[in-house]
């Protein structure tokens, strides 16, 4: 059955490419024997690849005549697998201690050299012999193949070979024809001693292989018939290893021509290196040969050998390869000698050091580091590195502690050959050095002040930061409020740059801009926070505590508008004073300071109502930019109509034009409607009032302060017709007393006007019965009244005197109902009780100073408004005013309307008529007398103005117009289209018309014997209030007795004095 190997297992030989990424298949097949008996086969097919490891694949084979299907599996015994690649391809050839196989060869080729065919040479011709060695524990049995042809013959063919023994082979070499070359690979079968289990089944064992090559050729000796044709490599350099690690290098033997080519490898008397197959014959066109190298233990040394390899078996065709090798341990070699040195680190600090590791050998190296501290931050603590490379190595030093820092970081190397460990660990050593140290940064100058800027403004100042420490300081800045905190300073405030690193020794420049968004006074500091490392974007370090390093301040306003003075003329009988307070310019200069951006208000002006058609009113005021930044303004109209525009064609090439042409824009007119102030600037805005529409007519204006800050004002004004007869309430529908002293015993009276400024007597009355219910609701007679009715001449104004007269501390409220000629109002009244004691005094603002820059208005007064204060009843006082003309050339003749209000109070002005002058000033003595009423009031005293020049121009054309008149009177042409009669040359002019201008007096009238006069606790005590008080929520009520009462009165005098 022997002999039948070749057809029990077949596999093809292969010589091919196989391409990178591709892949190639082989067919193996099992033939079952001709013979037809049962047999166990066993069969290593090795494939060796160029630059690759060779394929060890090992086929087994089972032929029998009967085939059991139950368990036949598990009783087959297989031979030790050799291991793939190269170490397993040379295990017959290097035969390693501590890895015996079962049976070892004393040979594993045999060059038989030439043979000659001649029977009587052949007889001559001595065998080869080879040795067998049984490394197992149990008897072998070793069956050889034969040569069919009787080429090599092997005897014995068939032997045992006890344990630990050895046996000797002969082969012999009988050509059968000349000049022919002759190789086989002799096959032996190594069957071990089979053992029974213990069911007592025999088990199939799969038997052992060992392989012998033999080649020879029987040609001539010394014959040149046959000149080999090939290339060979002259030097074979091994891959890098590690001393006493074998390693592994294949090369080609190429063969040219189409005749076979015999080889055979002769190597030194002593060699390291191993050569398979040693010998053989090429029928392809190439042979692939391996190379072991089996080194020393000495490290950096170099391996050359010179190796000869004899073709065809002739002497004379034998050619030298050098094999050439160099061993060494794992090594590798840093920067700076082995030695890591960090600079000097901010506690809690990372320092960054980078350092070079190159490999220095021709492995592939593991490395790791250990013994790593925890004051080191290592990113890549083990890894690879390849021949001859580089690596970078970032190692973080974060120390905690002040102090020096030394240590020693080990290195552990180890060769890696295909990803696996080779060789022996070899350390290196690293010297580690730093030193931490703490440090503070310091700013010049340590305070900016940006001082004031605008709303929105960006502003830009910088300051230097010095470090004057040995290390540097990774800081990060931030702002926090010292003070009372006034806007977003995250979002107000940029830093820049807001991270960094001051270097030791070194500074840096901060730069700080500001835009703030808040009005108000910014004030902040800047401090700073110490990072990791350089890196912006680490974290900061735990539990710090910033340093304040530079303050901040910045004063942020907005451009800001005031309302510092008024001025009226015109059909209007009142004074600066009370159209000061009833335009609610104090509010209004509050709103204008308080507005905030993005917001807007609306402002409602209720102006004296006035017959229709009565002369237009202007109204002057004198706009001030008290901000110290430039401040810019529009207002526009806002319609409130549904007036359509008007379509107008103009010029020859018929234009068309659309424009508003209703009588609502006509009602009130405001010049000019934008501007722009610098800090302290004034400007006059004119209010021109006509009075066209009949009833109460709104105007809406839009003003714009910029910042998206409106104010939207809505003036009211009323006509009134021929037949109305209405009076109006001059402060407005409410009335708010002055503060109180709530011990007082008899408060002064206050006044309220209501204004007639129709042609018609209108009589008003108070209705007793609200004022009735407003006291029941507190119990006692809080609010009273002394004229329950009156009558308003025409163009008057006539008073009405309240008292508030609280006893305890608080706000109380009513609504009081009035009627006022044909319609009924309702006034609401509001008083607050005061705790400290002063006189009752004028106390809301209105400006007293002059103006004489406007030339529109054609008259001034010295000052507007004459303050009285604590004078008594029935007594008077004198005072002075001036009048001033500003007109350039018109004279104006002046008459004082005399004012007097029974029981109350009475003004004589002296001269009360006369002229005065262009560009001149005329003094006027006013004399004030008091009567019988103590009360705070402010009273209007109108004067009228008439243009005397004007005057005079319109009555010489008024004559000069009657004379033409009379002149033309009887002239006349007739025509055919009828009578002409000749028109008048000069036109009427203009009538000049009266205006007015007032000066309040403001007074405040006491009664000389109660001005000082206090309540009596215990009268107050015995008489308020006249019923039960409620002390409880269950009306539980609780009267108090006379020891109860002098007890309370103690205790109250106590609290309260």
């Amino acid at each position: 059955m022997r002999e039948e190997r070749g057809q029990v297992s077949r596999a093809p030989t292969m010589r091919n490419t196989v391409r990178n990424t591709a892949a190639r298949s082989a067919e193996i097949i099992f033939v079952e024997p001709e013979s037809g008996a049962d047999c166990v086969m066993s069969l290593r097919e090795m494939r060796l690849m160029r630059h690759a490891k060779p394929i060890i694949i090992e086929l087994y084979g089972y032929c029998c005549t009967a085939l059991r299907k139950t368990s036949t599996q598990t009783r087959f015994n297989y031979p030790t697998r050799l291991k793939n690649g190269f170490e397993g391809y040379t295990s017959d050839t290097v035969v390693a201690m501590q890895n015996l196989p079962t049976v070892s060869s004393s040979k594993n080729c045999i060059d038989f050299g030439q043979a000659d065919v001649e029977a009587e040479n052949a007889e001559r011709k001595i065998p080869e012999t080879l040795c067998l060695t049984n490394h197992s524990q149990s008897d072998v049995l070793i069956k050889w193949d034969q040569d069919v042809e009787g080429i090599f013959i092997i005897t014995p063919t068939v032997t045992r070979i006890p344990a630990n023994q050895t046996a000797l082979f002969e082969v012999a070499f009988n050509p059968d024809r000349t000049s022919s070359f002759f190789a086989r690979d002799l096959v032996g079968d190594v069957f071990v001693k089979p053992q029974e289990d213990r069911f007592g089944e025999e088990t199939l064992t799969f038997p052992a292989i060992t392989t012998v090559r033999l080649i020879g050729h029987s040609f001539r000796v010394y014959s040149d018939g046959w000149i080999p044709q090939y290339e060979i490599p002259h030097v074979v350099k091994m891959p890098p290893c590690v001393p006493s690690s074998p390693t592994y290098a294949t090369f080609l033997i190429r063969r040219y021509g189409h005749l076979p080519l015999m080889y055979h490898f002769v190597p030194p008397a002593s060699s390291h290196f191993v050569v398979k197959p040693m010998m053989g014959i090429i029928h392809q066109d190439y042979q692939i040969i391996a190379v072991c190298m089996l080194p020393g233990n000495d490290d950096k040394r170099v391996y050359m050998e010179r190796w000869a390899i004899r073709f065809n078996g002739n002497i004379k065709s034998e050619c030298f390869i050098d094999f050439q090798g160099y061993t060494e341990y794992a090594d590798v070699s840093f920067s700076d000698r082995n030695t890591v040195n960090f600079a000097s680190t901010f506690p809690g600090c990372q320092s960054l050091q980078q350092f070079y590791m190159r490999n220095v050998t021709r492995h592939v190296i593991n490395y790791e580091f250990i013994n790593v501290t925890p004051e080191l931050q290592i990113q890549n603590r083990n890894g690879e590195i390849y021949s001859n490379d580089i690596i970078t190595h970032k190692w973080l030093f974060c120390p905690t502690t002040l102090g020096d820092y030394e240590f020693d970081i080990n290195c552990i190397l180890v060769v890696l050959k295909d990803g696996i460990p080779v060789g022996p660990n070899v350390c290196v050593t690293l010297r580690v050095t730093g030193k931490c140290e703490s440090g503070v940064l310091v700013s010049a100058p340590d305070e900016l002040n940006f001082g004031i800027q605008a709303y929105k403004d960006t502003k830009e100042l910088s300051f230097h930061v010095f470090n004057l420490s040995p290390v540097n300081i990774y800081y990060k800045m931030t702002c926090i409020h010292c003070n009372w905190p006034i806007g977003n300073i995250k979002r107000d405030v940029k830093i820049h740059p807001i991270a960094d690193t001051v270097v030791a020794g070194k500074d840096k420049i901060i730069t700080v801009l500001i835009t703030p968004t808040t009005p108000g006074f910014y004030e902040f500091f800047i401090q700073y926070f110490v990072r990791m490392s350089s890196d912006i974007n680490t974290d900061l370090i735990l539990n710090q505590i910033p340093r304040n390093i530079c303050k901040v301040s910045c004063l942020c306003v907005l451009p800001t508008l005031k309302v510092t003075d008024l001025q009226c003329y015109g059909s209007y009988p009142v004074s600066k004073i009370f159209l000061w307070k009833l335009m609610k310019i104090n509010m209004l200069n509050i709103l204008f300071k308080d507005l905030q951006p993005g917001t807007s208000q609306t402002f409602y002006i209720n102006f004296p109502a006035m017959v229709l058609h009565s002369p237009k009113v202007i109204v002057k005021l004198l706009i001030t930019n008290v901000a110290a930044i430039s401040a810019s303004w529009n207002i526009k109209k806002v319609q409130l109509c549904s007036c359509r525009p008007v379509v107008n064609t103009q010029g020859c090439l018929k234009f068309q034009r659309a424009k508003y042409d209703c009588l609502h824009r006509k009602v009130c007119s405001i010049q000019p409607k934008a501007g722009n102030l610098e800090p302290r600037e004034e400007i006059w805005i004119s209010l021109e009032l006509r009075y066209l529409l009949l009833g109460q007519t709104e105007t809406k204006w839009d003003l714009d302060l910029g910042d998206n800050r409106h104010i939207f004002f809505i003036m009211i004004i009323e006509c009134l017709s021929d037949s109305d007869k209405k009076l109006q309430v001059l402060n407005g529908t409410h009335f708010k007393f002055q503060h109180v002293y709530f011990g007082e015993k008899d408060p002064i009276y206050q006044v309220c006007w209501v204004l007639n400024n129709t042609n018609h007597t209108i009589p008003f009355s108070i209705n007793p019965r609200t004022m009735y219910e407003i006291n029941q609701e507190y119990c006692y007679k809080v609010f009273s009244y002394e004229t329950p009715h009156a009558i308003a001449n025409p163009q008057t104004s006539v008073p009405i005197l309240l008292k508030f007269q609280p006893r305890k501390l608080g706000i109380f409220k009513g609504k009081l109902r009035l009627t006022l000629g044909d319609r009924e109002e309702e006034l609401t009244l509001e008083g607050e009780s005061s705790l400290p004691h002063e006189p009752a005094t004028i106390t809301e603002y209105v400006p007293s100073e002059q103006s004489f820059e406007d030339e529109d208005i054609p008259i001034y007064f010295s000052t507007d408004c004459i303050n009285i204060s604590h004078i008594a009843t029935h007594s008077h006082v004198v005072k002075m005013i001036m009048i001033h003309n500003n007109l350039m050339q018109d004279v104006l003749a002046y008459e004082w309307k005399r004012h007097e209000t029974s029981e109350i109070i009475h003004v004589e002005i002296y001269p009360s008529k006369g002229l005065i002058k262009p560009r001149t000033v005329k003094s006027f003595h006013v004399t004030i007398y008091t009567k019988g009423y103590p009360c705070m009031i402010d009273i209007n005293i109108p004067c009228e103005f008439i243009n005397t020049s004007q005057r005079r121009i319109y009555q010489r054309s008024v004559y000069i117009l009657e004379g033409l008149y009379q002149e033309l009177k009887g002239q006349f042409t007739i025509t055919e289209k009828g009578i002409s009669v000749p028109k008048l040359p000069v036109k009427i002019l203009e009538k000049p018309l009266p205006f007015y201008k007032a000066i309040t007096i403001q007074c405040s009238i006491y009664s000389v014997e109660d001005k000082f006069l206090k309540v009596s606790l215990m009268e107050e005590l015995i008489s308020a209030p006249p019923k039960g008080i409620c002390i409880e929520e269950n009306e539980r009520t609780m009267t108090f007795g006379k020891k109860d009462i002098s007890r309370a009165s103690f205790i109250i005098e106590g609290l309260l004095w």
